[in-house]
Order: structure tokens, then C-alpha cells, then sequence
């Protein structure tokens, strides 16, 4: 089968008595037939033959067996006739085909045994079409439901799978007779039928098309429409009996259910309902929802068999040809009619199926194609099919209970150890489903939708759900895995994922075990006491059976394993398109799945201040269990408290900070405050919770053990969590620490016993919540912000004084995981002495680097620090550099969530004062920071970069704009003559565009002629260091483009000349994967235009490309031996250059990207094939040589002649020619003498509009004068395999 597909739809064949072809031989009909279906391709110009039929019942008059013999004597010959395998043959039962006789003997039965009509109903079930299935099966050589790739969905119904190299085609052969026997008719479509095939179709792949065949007719014509034909069918002359026009008048009617047809069409995108039962021919749409478009085409066929007395004489016999073109969007729709005089060439005997006159090349139709479709490898079908589904249904009942309760365990709730039952609540009942959308901003509450369970079974994209701790990311995979285990019946089967016990599993696990598909079948060998292996794989490849999706949670706690897992969850995902992941993630897991793969993020909205009160409402009453009354009440005391307190309303729109509120209200009223809420929950838990318990008469099991005394039982829980972070951080970053009970007794008080230490961590777990035990025997703190407020909490009590304060700052400020402790325990100082924090403050913004200025920053974001706030603000716009970026945007996150609402307004009303201020670079930093923030600027771009930008191809702007000159490789684009000048071969430009970069970020006429005696010294090419660096950057290249041959090879040449640019000695610390990285970088703006637009996105994007590798020592060294190397002073905006210079690989890449584009213009075009015979200097010359000849009259001698010398072939009289102009760039005219000047002479502009030669600069370093044109270089050899 492939596309275009030709449908052969035949229809109300009626072999009987009263059929048009009654008593001819099988055979001959057959061959016949066919032979008018050759007919009919060749009239219509349609090459592919028949690939698909489609018989939409009433195959037999009246579902007697020797009918059903006469209809399979056709068939069976038909098949060969059309060259097509029988299981492309799809039949449908019609009301004709249930056996009336068979029905009546049912009725006789109960009549004589007595029995219900449920009974009957039964009964009738087995008999009703039991000749229809049994002519199906004598065809196919088997039972409808057990042929291969076809499933049944109950209630006589089935579904057959096409899987095609584009996608596939699901044809849904539908019962619209459930109801029919003798006395009872009209068609039906129950609701339990139309329920299992909308589960079916939505579980398709999103590379499947749908077509539903039924018999019956689901358009609906006006009553007075089907009046109006019975009418005129009784004014017309013919043989028609009163009883045919009344029959065919309820036929076109409809039947019962349609509406839910319709339903599924809409639901399930179905691309084509077949049907007949009317026995006339016609073409309806159904629309898709409003809002969406496209719609379901609704095509009938006439009836192919009956005979002249029971049809309607303008409705004669005929079949029905469909071509589905999903390329074109295009369905055609042919109808043949049968003439009984007209002969089909090659048959003697007259009778024919010919052209329709009223639609001779038929009806072109729009056709509906699903978005993925042509895009998923060819499916195949799964031959381990019924074993997929008998361990789809073990493990159904294995795992159907589980995540029923609702889980407190990471909220920290405790539950009784003993006297009485637990608080429990089901997960059913209380989940109240978060909104996902696309707002990132804490103040919105209106954005996004709930996720529906059963919308993912026919999602198309994967997902990620981020948001931050404690929204309710695993909750949302819970609900979901629950409700698609229950209601997903046979369209899904979910799995849930837990990182964290994947992270450990593949500690152990050797190298070939560390798949998720054997992670999986580790896990789920339960299920049956087997390996599941085998089971698993044909449930992943199976096109048919339910859809298996994938709950990944907890993505950012994977840590370093973060880019194996992504890499495995893509090749699982790659190897079988049928599975669809679900990923959670806070908003910085490592390496999680994005856009770049194809999956959709969207992030957990904040809770409104509607879902905060259904919440409560569901907590009192299904929680506390208390009456209706005092629910009611009990939930409008604890909104009053929240609308009485701004700080503890944004914290109720965290899950997990409501949770804890709202027991904490129970005693108590509501701190405004996050440390304050963390203690009052964490003495909720270890105190208040169980006195009251104890006075309720529970009872602790004799294993647990507390301290009597509650500050005791604080400070050493306290001591605990300081002990498990200090080194935890240290090892795997911020995170929920986890430890072995061995562990955790080791780090308890040794004044304690053995057994006591071992009983206090069961009553931390049992009695208090305060830790969890974990499903491998481990131990954690029950949730993150419990751990890092009890390790703030620990400092307040043991560190006292200004200096010991510092230190601990000292120890941890470099170490982003432990600012989130800081900030606890900058609060709590705040509570006991504001003196004492205002001092520490200080001294972070004044004696310190970057790290304290912007750990002062986040504090402030608290609402910390009312004296030393201002003087923060003060400096901030000094405080924009690269290097900094790492520390400023954890700041910038802080402020953005801030409830602060007047310091933020003073930080808004800040930025026009810092656009002005700062340079370009700082300046798009600070303008990155403050959207980052969310503070509201409104400028497109900060002043000095909209100076750089708009003014680069004229005046002293085509100088100043060499420090963008980095960005691209044909800066600045407009006019294209000056990016041509970027050619010109020779030490001056390079330097030049280095010094003018050190002027834009702060150098001044003292820096130049320090630097200078450094940038204006031609050094020794360190090719063996270029030549590695050209070779990794290659490689890079090659991953990246490994699809297009002409990318490899620009990817090439420009490593090798980026790399020959960059291979001097201030560069020998460069590392390769610094190289690997910064191809990546390149590789995403491989297909841009190359306009200044590049320009601005590679100036916003450079703060944060860096930030990361900012953030590894080598890289600060690197630039800082740099500086130090070009006598440039110690400060910020020296980091700044070094970034710059290293991150500007534009200006290496003029050849590369003229070499491989493919110009018109003929001036171009030279350079174009000058740059391919420079990069290969062994090529046919030929190509050059002619464009040159075409080169227009009168064209500057310059452009011939630079063109030749970069091909390395100028004579003396082109090098004379280059020499004089660079040396007199006023001998032309402008544009031309201003690229000269800057670019080729190499003259600089200082800020106050000022210029120095750089021969100027070199006589006052004593340095010889650098050359105005040099050769061409001998190109790298690198072997780059």
C-alpha cells in the first residue's frame, strides 16, 4: 500500500434474488468487474491500482447462506483480478446481512424456556450476524478479530491497521446494526461502541490517518427534505412498490447514535466516513470543533447490486472509486454507473460500470491529514502482540492500586504510629489538577489548562512539565498514571518513572543494563515473576495495541547522569514513535528534554485564588472529616488569614507551601513569611503534632525514641541536616540529601546509644514526618526547604559574631547550592539583630566580588536590609559583566518572585539611568537582567547597542562596529562591498577590530599602547595547537550536520581558519571542549540570514553562552592571563573583552561562508569561487577564471584584484594596487574609502570621536609597522577523520 491510495468502496451489494448479477458465476462477475475498474483508472489518469477495498455492508439480501456463498464465489476471485492481498479487504456488516431466521429461532427459544431479555439480548448477540462473520472468515481464512493487525473493539466491531513507510491507515469497520433483528429494525451505534473506538483512534500514532466505514447513513436530511423525496419518487412512472418508497425513505433517515459518530470524527480527527444504506450517492462534510480546522468528508456509494425494480430511477447502480492524496491534501471522488448496454473493451457481453455524466472527472475534495503524518518510520507490527497484551493486563491488576492515597509524606504531615487509624485521604478526592501553560510570571493566575490523563493517549509531541519545588509536578504524573491505568481501558498504558531510583539502579548497573528498557523490565519483573524484556518490546513497537507513556519525574535531580538519560529517553522515543514521555523538571534540571527534540514545555501555573479555596474546601472535608457546616467554616477562617497576609497568600500558591498551611492552621494562625512558615511546620511536626497525639492516647512503638525536651529534639535534627548538606552539596549539588540509616546514626549526638539513635531516625520517619523512608532503605529530609532551614537554623544557634558570620559566608558564597540556607539564615539574624545582618551586608556588597554583591542582591529580594538597600541599588549598574552573569541571574530569579513590591518599583524606575550608563555589552546584560527579573523595561535594546548597530556601515560607525564584527562573518551585511574588505589578507585588520573592541568596552587612549605592544607583534602560528582545535571543531560540525555534505565541509573550512586566527600564545590554555561547545553555538545559526539582526541575538546570547563556562576556574584564569598578558588593568571590562574576543569567531568565517553560499550577484559570485579556490588551492580554476570575463564594465579594479590575491593568484600589479589603497583609502569613494580606512588600514576611533593610526601606535611601542597586504596563508592539513 503506499500514497497515493485508490479505495474501491463498493456497497449494498444485495446478492439474493432480487440482486442485478443473481445466478452468474462468481468467477466471470469478477473478472468482469475488474476489467471495468481497469477501465475506469485508465479514463480517469490514475496510475495506482486498487489498494484498498472498502464493502460497507448488505452484502446478502436477506443473510441467507447460499448468499453469502454467491458473495464469496465473487470475492474469492476478485482479489486476484485486482492484484490485491485479501487483507486489504475490509467488509461491513448492513442490516441485510443479520439473519432474520436466525432471530426469530431466539425468539422461539424464550418463548420456550422462559429465560429473561437479557438473556435474549445474549442470544440475539451470538446470532445476529453469525453468517456475515462466518463469510468473513471463510475470505480471510480466519475470524475478523484474529487477523494480524486488526483489533476488535468489541460489539462487532473491528479496526484494521495499515502501517505504511509515511505513517499509516486505521480503518474502522463498524456495527451500526447492534439492535437489528426481526423485530427490530434500524441501524444503531451504541454509546459503548462509539466510546471504544473514539480510545482507539485517539491511542494512533500522530503519523495515522483514520477512515471509518458503517453502513448505515449518518447525515440527518430535514424531514421535510425526506417528504418532498417520497413525493416525488410516488408521482414518477416505474415499477416501485409503495413499501420500496417508504423503506428507502426511513434508510435515508439516518439511525440511532449518529450524533455519536459525529462525536468521534470531531475527537479522534477522522479523515473519511464510508458508508451506504441508502443506496444513493452523495458527499457531506462533518467540521471539526470550532476553532480547529479541518473537517470529516461524509461520502456515500450507491448500490452496487440491486436491482432496477428497487432503486429509484435517478439513483442507479454504481461503485465508487476515492483517491486519498495526503501530499495534496486532495481526496478525489468517482463515481461509475452501470449502464447495462454500454460493453467494457475486452468483454463481448454488454454491462459495464461507465462514466458518470453529471460528474465525468469526479469531485475534488479537501481532505483532512494528521499533523505528524509522513514523518514516523514505517511501524511493524508486533508479532509478540498477544503477548504485550496479556502483560498489559497483569500488569493492570498488578499495579491498579496503586498511588490511591493521597501521599503526605513528602509534605511532612505525621501520621500516628500507633492508637488509632492515620489521617488518610484518597489521592481521587483531593487532587485539585494545576494549570500548565506557557506564563512564567508568578503574578499571572489565569494562564494554561488542567492535563487531562486521557488527552495524552493521542498527543502528538512529548512533554515537559517544569516548575518549581513543591508545585506538584509528581502529584500531576501520579493522577495521571492512575487515571489512565483505570480509564485508559485499551488505548494506553502508563508507566511512572521515578529519576531518582533510576540515578541509584544505574550505580550498580553495568553498562548494557543502563537503558530504560531494561530499567523497566527490572522493575516490572513482578508483575508476572518473569523477565519482561520481550513483553516490553513488542508493547513499544506494537502499531496497535494501547499506547505506552512514559511518567518521568524528577529530571533535575538526575544531576550528572542528566545527559545519558536524555540520551537514552531520545534513542527509546527515536526507536519507537508509538511511546510518548511525560518529563518533569524544575525549571535548571540538567540537560532535560526541550523544544530543540520536539517536546512541548509547559510550566505549572501558580494555584488562583479559586483553586487555593477548592483546595481548602476538599482538605476540611475530606481531611479533617468533619460535617459540611464546620468544613465550610473551617475553610473560610483559613482564606480570611490568607487574605489578611500578602506574604502568606503567595506562598499558598505553592502546593506544597498550601498543604503545610493548612495544617499548621489547624493550631495556629499563619506566619506571613517563608522561614518563619518552615519553622512553625517543622514545630508543628516535631512538637505540637505529637503532644497531641500522646494526649489522645497514642502510644510510640518501644523501637522509636525523642529527646524529651522539644529545643533538644530541634537543635539535634538541626545538627543532622547540617551534617547530610555539608557534604551532600559538596558531592551532588542542591538536592534533597539521601542517606543510609547507618549514615544518618553516625551523624547523630554519640551521647545517644545505638539503639537510641536508631529509634530517633523510625520516629522522625513514623511519629514527626520530618524524613522519609524511601522504597531502597534510604533516608531524606521530607522536603528540600525542611533540610535547608534546619541547616540556617543550625547556624543561628552555633555562630556568633561579626567575624564568624563572615566566614560562613566565606564558605559557602561561591557555592550557588547554598544560597538558598543563606537566605534562611540572613532572615533568622534579621529576626534576632537587624544591626547584625545590615553589617554583613555591608561588607558583602564592599569587600567582597561578585559573588557577595549578588548574594546581597537576593537578600535584598527578601525584603532584608532597609539601610543597605539603596546603596545596593546604587551600584548595581556597575556590576554587568560576563563574568558575573552566573551569580546576577540567580539575583535576577529571586527578584522576579520578590513580593517586594516597592523595592521592585525602585529597581523599575532604575533602568533608564543604567541603559544610559552603560556600554553595549553591559548594557544588553543589564537588559537581559532586568526582563530576567521581571521588572518591566520597556526599550527594545540599551542606547550604546542601537548606536552600534544603526550606524555600522557609515562614517566612524563602520569603525566602532568592528567590536560586533565577531557576530557574523559577513558584518556588517549592508553594503555587501564592506564585507568583502574582511578578505584583504593581513595582521592589520584583525588587530585593529581587537583594539576597537577594547575602546567600545571601556579601553582608552592609555590601554591602546600597552595592548598594543602585544596585539601589533605577528607571532609564530601555533599550528600544531590550531590544527587540533580545527580537527575537534570539525567534528563537532559533522554530528551536528551530519546530514548535508556542504555543511561538513563549510564547518571545516571555518574551523580551520577560526582556528588559525585564534592559535596565539595567549590562547594556550584553550581547552577542546570549550571548541565543542562554541560549535554547537554556531550551529544554531548555521541557516540565518547573516544581518545585524545575527548581530544583536549573538550580544544577548553571549552573557549567557558564557555563564556557564564562566563559572569553571579555567576560564577566568584563561582571560585573566590574558589581560595581564596585554598590561590591561584589573577590571571587570577587561573580562568583558576577553569574552568577546574569545566567543568571535565571525571574523575567521568570511571565506567559509562566501565559499559555500550560493550569490547571484555577479561581484559575489567572483568572490565566491575566489574563496572556493582558496580553500582549495588544487580545484579546477576554470569557474574563476570565467568569472572573472563576466565581471561587468567598468567595474573597480580592486574587487579583480583582491579576488585574485585571495585566490592566490594576483600578479604584482594587483598586490601594487591593494598596497596603495590600503595605504590611501581616500583614492575611493565612500563606502568603499570607510572599509578601507577601518577595516584594511586599520585606523582606530576613541569615545570622544578622536582616531590613532595604528602605525602611530606602533612607533610609540618601537614596533616595526605592520604590512598592508600580506600572502595568503598555506592552509592547515588536518586530518579530519
Amino acid at each position: 500500500m503506499s500514497f497515493p491510495l485508490l479505495v474501491l468502496h463498493l456497497s449494498d451489494l444485495h446478492f439474493g434474488p432480487h440482486g442485478r448479477f443473481g445466478g452468474q458465476d462468481g468467477e466471470r462477475l469478477a473478472s468482469r468487474f475488474a476489467a471495468a475498474i481497469d477501465a475506469a483508472r485508465e479514463e480517469q489518469g490514475i496510475r495506482e491500482g486498487v489498494g484498498l477495498v472498502v464493502v460497507t455492508g448488505d452484502i446478502a439480501e436477506a443473510a441467507r447462506k447460499n448468499e453469502f456463498e454467491a458473495a464469496l464465489a465473487f470475492f474469492d476471485h476478485l482479489d486476484t483480478r485486482l492484484g490485491l492481498p485479501r487483507d486489504r479487504f475490509v467488509f461491513v456488516p448492513g442490516n441485510h446481512d443479520v439473519s432474520w431466521a436466525e432471530t426469530r429461532k431466539v425468539q422461539i427459544e424464550q418463548e420456550d424456556e422462559g429465560f429473561d431479555d437479557a438473556e435474549l439480548e445474549r442470544r440475539l448477540e451470538r446470532v445476529r450476524l453469525a453468517r456475515f462473520e462466518a463469510f468473513v472468515a471463510a475470505f480471510h481464512g480466519r475470524p475478523r478479530g484474529e487477523l494480524p493487525d486488526v483489533t476488535s473493539i468489541g460489539h462487532g466491531a473491528v479496526v484494521h491497521h495499515f502501517a505504511l513507510p509515511g505513517g499509516g491507515i486505521a480503518v474502522a469497520a463498524l456495527n451500526s446494526c447492534e439492535r437489528e433483528s426481526h423485530a427490530r429494525q434500524g441501524g444503531a451505534f451504541g454509546e459503548a461502541q462509539a466510546q471504544a473506538l473514539l480510545d482507539h483512534l485517539r491511542a494512533l500514532p500522530p503519523s495515522w490517518m483514520s477512515i471509518v466505514a458503517v453502513h448505515h447513513n449518518p447525515i440527518t436530511p430535514v424531514p421535510e427534505a425526506v417528504q418532498s423525496w417520497v413525493e416525488w419518487l410516488r408521482g414518477q412512472a416505474g415499477p416501485l412498490k409503495p413499501e420500496t418508497i417508504e423503506h428507502f425513505a426511513a434508510d435515508a433517515a439516518g439511525f440511532e447514535g449518529k450524533e455519536r459518530l459525529r462525536a468521534v470524527t470531531e475527537d479522534a480527527r477522522v479523515s473519511v466516513v464510508l458508508h451506504g444504506h441508502h443506496h444513493g450517492a452523495d458527499a457531506h462534510a462533518f467540521p471539526f470543533r470550532r476553532g480547529e480546522k479541518g473537517h470529516t468528508l461524509v461520502l456515500s456509494s450507491g448500490s452496487w447490486g440491486l436491482s432496477p425494480g428497487k432503486l429509484p430511477e435517478s439513483q442507479p447502480a454504481m461503485v465508487h472509486l476515492l483517491e486519498l492524496d495526503p501530499a495534496r491534501r486532495q481526496a478525489r471522488s468517482i463515481l461509475r454507473i452501470y449502464a447495462p448496454h454500454a460493453r467494457a473493451e475486452g468483454q463481448v457481453e454488454p454491462g459495464t460500470f461507465a462514466v458518470d455524466p453529471a460528474s465525468p472527472r469526479g469531485a475534488i475534495l479537501d481532505l483532512y491529514v494528521p499533523g505528524g503524518f509522513g514523518e514516523e518510520k514505517r511501524a511493524a507490527a508486533s508479532p509478540g502482540g498477544a503477548e504485550a497484551r496479556a502483560f498489559v493486563e497483569a500488569y493492570r491488576r498488578r499495579f491498579g492500586a496503586r498511588y490511591v492515597r493521597w501521599d503526605l509524606g513528602g509534605v511532612g504531615v505525621a501520621q500516628p504510629a500507633g492508637g488509632g487509624p492515620p489521617v488518610e485521604a484518597r489521592l481521587d478526592e483531593m487532587f485539585v489538577p494545576p494549570r500548565l501553560g506557557t506564563n512564567t510570571d508568578p503574578g499571572q493566575f489565569e494562564d494554561g489548562a488542567p492535563l487531562d490523563p486521557l488527552w495524552l493517549v493521542t498527543r502528538a509531541a512529548p512533554l515537559v512539565v517544569r516548575g518549581p519545588a513543591g508545585c506538584g509536578k509528581t502529584t500531576i504524573l501520579r493522577h495521571c498514571f492512575r487515571k489512565l491505568l483505570a480509564e485508559g481501558g485499551p488505548a494506553a498504558v502508563p508507566f511512572l518513572i521515578e529519576l531518582r531510583e533510576l540515578g541509584r539502579a544505574w550505580e550498580a548497573a553495568a553498562p548494557s543494563e543502563r537503558t530504560l528498557e531494561a530499567y523497566l523490565a527490572a522493575r516490572l519483573a513482578e508483575v508476572r515473576g518473569q523477565d519482561e524484556r520481550e513483553a516490553l518490546a513488542a508493547l513499544f513497537d506494537d502499531p496497535t495495541g494501547p499506547r505506552p507513556i512514559l511518567l518521568v519525574d524528577g529530571w533535575d535531580e538526575l544531576g550528572d547522569l542528566g545527559d545519558e538519560v536524555r540520551e537514552k529517553l531520545m534513542g527509546l522515543l527515536s526507536a519507537s514513535p508509538r511511546v510518548l514521555a511525560v518529563v518533569t523538571s524544575r525549571p535548571y534540571g540538567e540537560s532535560r528534554p526541550s523544544g530543540a527534540e520536539g517536546f512541548e514545555v509547559l510550566d505549572v501555573q501558580p494555584l488562583s485564588d479559586e483553586e487555593i479555596a477548592a483546595f481548602a474546601a476538599r482538605f476540611h472535608r475530606r481531611v479533617h472529616g468533619e460535617d459540611e457546616a464546620s468544613a465550610r467554616a473551617a475553610s473560610e477562617r483559613f482564606l480570611q488569614a490568607l487574605a489578611a497576609s500578602a506574604e502568606a497568600k503567595a506562598l499558598a500558591r505553592t502546593a506544597l507551601l498550601l498543604v503545610m498551611m493548612l495544617f499548621v492552621h489547624r493550631s495556629r494562625p499563619l506566619p506571613d513569611k517563608r522561614h518563619e512558615l518552615y519553622r512553625v511546620c517543622l514545630d508543628n511536626l516535631l512538637s505540637a503534632r505529637p503532644r497531641s497525639k500522646e494526649a489522645e492516647g497514642a502510644r510510640a512503638p518501644s523501637v522509636m525514641f525523642r529527646p524529651d525536651d522539644a529545643a533538644e529534639r530541634m537543635r539535634v535534627v538541626a545538627e543532622l541536616a547540617h551534617a547530610m548538606q555539608t557534604r551532600g552539596y559538596q558531592e551532588q549539588g542542591r538536592s534533597s540529601i539521601v542517606r543510609t540509616e547507618e549514615e544518618l546514626c553516625e551523624m547523630l549526638p554519640r551521647r545517644y546509644a545505638e539503639a537510641q539513635r536508631r529509634g530517633f531516625v523510625a520516629w522522625l520517619v513514623s511519629a514527626a514526618g520530618v524524613l522519609v523512608d524511601r522504597a531502597d532503605g534510604t533516608f531524606s529530609f521530607a522536603h528540600l526547604s525542611f533540610q535547608e532551614y534546619l541547616v540556617a537554623h543550625h547556624w543561628a544557634a552555633v555562630v556568633e559574631g561579626h567575624a564568624a558570620r563572615l566566614k560562613v559566608c566565606q564558605l559557602h558564597l561561591r557555592q550557588l547550592a547554598f544560597w538558598e540556607t543563606l537566605r534562611l539564615w540572613a532572615a533568622i539574624v534579621e529576626d534576632r539583630n537587624p544591626e547584625h545582618l545590615e553589617a554583613l551586608l555591608a561588607e558583602l556588597m564592599n569587600g567582597w566580588d561578585a559573588d557577595g554583591f549578588w548574594l546581597a542582591g537576593v537578600m535584598f529580594a527578601d525584603g532584608l536590609g532597609e539601610v543597605q538597600f539603596e546603596a545596593w541599588c546604587a551600584r548595581l549598574p556597575e556590576r554587568f559583566h560576563v563574568h558575573e552573569q552566573v551569580r546576577a541571574s540567580a539575583a535576577a530569579r529571586a527578584w522576579a518572585t520578590s513580593q517586594q513590591e516597592a523595592r521592585r518599583e525602585r529597581l523599575a524606575l532604575a533602568w533608564p539611568e543604567v541603559a544610559a550608563r552603560t556600554r553595549w555589552l553591559p548594557g544588553v546584560i543589564a537588559a537581559a537582567w532586568w526582563q530576567e527579573a521581571r521588572l518591566g523595561r520597556e526599550e527594545a535594546e540599551p542606547p550604546a547597542m542601537s548606536r552600534l548597530l544603526s550606524g555600522a556601515g557609515e562614517g566612524q560607525g563602520v569603525a566602532r562596529g568592528r567590536a560586533l564584527g565577531g557576530s557574523s562573518p559577513v558584518w556588517p551585511g549592508d553594503p555587501p562591498e564592506l564585507s568583502l574588505l574582511h578578505l584583504w589578507p593581513g595582521p592589520r585588520g584583525p588587530a585593529a577590530a581587537r583594539l576597537q573592541t577594547l575602546i567600545s568596552l571601556g579601553g582608552g587612549r592609555e590601554h591602546l599602547g600597552r595592548a598594543a605592544r602585544k596585539i601589533l607583534v605577528p607571532e609564530r602560528e601555533e599550528r600544531d595547537l590550531a590544527r587540533q582545535m580545527a580537527r575537534s571543531l570539525a567534528r563537532s560540525w559533522a554530528k551536528e550536520a551530519a546530514h548535508d555534505d556542504w555543511v561538513r565541509t563549510w564547518a571545516l573550512d571555518l574551523a580551520r581558519d577560526w582556528a588559525m586566527d585564534l592559535s596565539r600564545s595567549w590562547a594556550r590554555e584553550w581547552t577542546r571542549d570549550f571548541g565543542l561547545d562554541l560549535a554547537r553555538y554556531w550551529a544554531r545559526y548555521l541557516a540565518r540570514y547573516w544581518t545585524r539582526d545575527l548581530a544583536r541575538d549573538w550580544a544577548m546570547d553571549l552573557s549567557r553562552y558564557w555563564a556557564r563556562d564562566w563559572a569553571q576556574d579555567w576560564v577566568f584564569d584563561m582571560a585573566m592571563a590574558w589581560a595581564d598578558e596585554l598590561a590591561l588593568p584589573e577590571e571587570p571590562w577587561t573580562l568583558d573583552f576577553a569574552a568577546v574576543e574569545l566567543a568571535g569567531t565571525g571574523r575567521a568565517g568570511t571565506r567559509a561562508v562566501l565559499a559555500f553560499s550560493e550569490p547571484k550577484e555577479p561581484l559575489l559570485r567572483l568572490f565566491h569561487e575566489a574563496c572556493r579556490l582558496s580553500l582549495r588551492p588544487r580545484s579546477d580554476g576554470g569557474p574563476f577564471r570565467r568569472a572573472l570575463v563576466e565581471m561587468p564594465a567598468g567595474i573597480d579594479p580592486l574587487w579583480p584584484a583582491l579576488a585574485r590575491h585571495v585566490a592566490r593568484l594576483s600578479t604584482p600589479e594587483d598586490r601594487g594596487l591593494l598596497c596603495e589603497l590600503a595605504e590611501h583609502p581616500e583614492r575611493r569613494e565612500k563606502p568603499i574609502a570607510w572599509g578601507l580606512r577601518y577595516y584594511v588600514r586599520g585606523d582606530l576611533v576613541l569615545d570622544d570621536g578622536t582616531e590613532v593610526r595604528l602605525d602611530e601606535l606602533c612607533d610609540e611601542a618601537g614596533l616595526a609597522r605592520l604590512p598592508w597586504l600580506v600572502d595568503m596563508p598555506d592552509e592547515l592539513e588536518v586530518d579530519f577523520d
